[in-house]
């Protein structure tokens, strides 16, 4: 008599489940190498670099970021890992006790202060000679409320304290950094990561390698694949939506007690699945009537409106930085000024900043920017100017 797992489908379910760390990360091999090089420095008592790194649901990027730390602890004992979800740890003081309780920080009943939390951490990992790197997961989860200054907090501790901080902020929002108080940008620096979409391709090659750990030998049709690749594909490149499509297909295959998986499982499996298509996330409107921007304007320096001049004979899709700063410079504007009235414009929502990735290693890797206005003031401007 056969055993169940010998008549079963389903062998393991568990390489088609959400926190399931696969051995191999396919289609990953670069941004493993990029990140184990940023943080490569902590095994020889240097200060790693930081890395936000961004890109739509589903593309690896935290399960990257968890590979190349637990690679990092289990090569060196200098290292102090942090793991934070920024969406249970939404503030300042708890992204600070996560870390607390990484550096084995004994936590009080009553409340500590922040900063006195990050005190003792650096504390600690002064007297034990170890740098911290810390895992910032859903980081835009800390901007709703302005909590991401955190990150200026770990930043300058290391110039304050000499103790190192090594910082990996993801998120799904390419623009997050840009919204950021200048200060807290310089301070981080460090370099941008992009995680693309899946192709339809590598979701297959995905899938197939989720397969042959999951289910029984030989028991799913390329068809079958092609569908839960393609249900991932019109989710932005999703590996989870795809491998989620997966187990739901293989279910549907076993409750009709066949011994392979189909192609109709895999439509089942689709057509039962709400997939919301990925955008990049962008800003709501600043302003909603001509009134509104008009009184933003009246608040416009000289200075700032020679910005606003250049950028609009510009191109549709912005300036960057440096373009722009030889553009004002003609006009008597240095760039220490440029830089101070790009800053203030972009708080007033007039103009839009995007950090642009760099070459990593490259000198000034990932600083460079994009800038623009935003096109809905844009239209609001033209009918202001011609009233």
């Amino acid at each position: 008599m056969n055993s169940v797992n010998e008549t079963q489908l389903i062998r393991d379910e568990r390489p088609l489940l959400p926190d399931y760390a696969p051995d191999l990360l396919l289609h990953r091999e670069t941004e493993l190498r990029e990140l184990a090089d940023a943080i490569k420095p902590v095994g020889e008592g240097r200060a790693p670099q930081n890395v936000f790194a961004f890109g739509p649901p589903g593309t690896g990027k935290t399960t990257c970021a968890k590979r190349v730390l637990k690679e990092l602890g289990d090569s060196t004992d200098r290292a102090c890992i942090a793991v934070v979800n920024c969406w249970q740890n939404s503030s300042r003081q708890a992204v600070l006790s996560r870390v607390g309780e990484a550096a084995g920080m004994p936590l009080p009943r009553r409340g500590v202060a922040a900063d006195e939390v990050l005190k003792r951490i650096t504390e600690i990992l002064k007297s034990e000679h170890k740098t911290l790197v810390i895992l910032l997961d859903e980081f835009d989860a800390l901007f709703p409320k302005g909590e991401h200054k955190v990150l200026y907090d770990l930043s300058r501790a290391s110039e304050q304290t000499g103790v190192h901080f090594g910082i990996i902020a993801v998120s799904n929002d390419s623009s997050l950094l840009a919204r950021a108080d200048g200060r807290i940008r310089s301070s981080f620096g460090g370099r941008q990561m992009e995680f693309k979409q899946y192709s339809p391709f590598e979701l297959k090659d995905i899938l197939r390698e989720r397969a042959g750990k999951a289910l029984a030998p030989n028991s799913w049709t390329e068809e079958a694949i092609g569908v839960c690749a393609g249900h991932g594909a019109k989710a932005g490149g999703d590996a989870r939506v795809a491998i989620s499509c997966l187990l739901s297909a293989a279910r549907n295959a076993e409750r009709r007690r066949a011994k392979k998986l189909e192609e109709c499982d895999a439509i089942q499996a689709a057509s039962n699945s709400a997939v919301l298509r990925y955008s990049t996330p962008s800003f709501e409107p600043v302003f909603k009537t001509a009134s509104q921007l008009q009184k933003a304007r009246e608040h416009v320096s000289d200075g700032e409106q020679k910005v606003l001049d250049a950028l609009k004979h510009g191109d549709v899709k912005g300036m960057t930085s440096g373009d722009l700063y030889v553009v004002l410079e003609s006009k008597g504007v240095k760039e220490r000024t440029a830089r101070n009235y790009v800053d203030a414009l972009e708080k007033k929502g007039l103009i839009k900043t995007d950090d642009l990735q760099g070459t990593p290693g490259d000198l000034g890797a990932g600083r460079t920017r994009r800038i623009r206005l935003l096109p809905h003031n844009l239209a609001l401007q033209e009918k202001i100017q011609n009233e």
